[in-house]
């Protein structure tokens, strides 16, 4: 087998995935299972499809190129906006204590988290990964 053959088979998988990632993205809800693991996934697998396109222009395979610029352009329009930061402005008024947590649905001690968090004193407490059990936990002491 080819060094081509091989590099185009590579590269159609990862058209295949960054597309149906991507149309999973408009199709299901955003709590759906397939959604969750895909946003956990984003940082590795929205790259590839600029690898693709590159890959597909080095191969001259132009259908391939024109199938991942979409997603390529849409990964730089989720990615590039939040590397921009502000320029420094003068705070007035109170600090805010902020405190986020990966609580990780299935995290054995959740009472023991809880309390590490509550100790920071937060006045925003945000929590990723959350379900009814941690709900349950929070929802004791707030």
């Amino acid at each position: 087998m080819s060094t081509e053959r091989i590099g185009l088979g590579l590269l159609q998988s990862l058209l295949v995935l960054a597309w149906g990632l991507s149309l999973c993205h408009l199709l299901l809800p955003d709590d759906h299972f397939v959604l969750s693991v895909g946003h956990a996934m984003t940082g590795y697998w929205a790259p590839l499809s600029g690898l693709v396109l590159l890959g597909a222009v080095a191969f001259g395979r132009h259908y391939e190129a024109l199938a991942a610029v979409p997603i390529t352009v849409m990964w730089l329009a989720w990615t590039i906006p939040g590397t921009v930061t502000a320029a420094d402005v003068p705070a007035q008024g109170h600090d805010l204590r902020l405190v986020t947590a990966n609580v990780l649905m299935v995290h054995p001690h959740p009472s023991t988290l809880r309390d590490e968090i509550l100790a920071q004193e937060p006045d925003v407490i945000v929590l990723q990964e959350v379900s009814q059990r941690w709900v349950d936990v929070f929802w004791l002491v707030l």
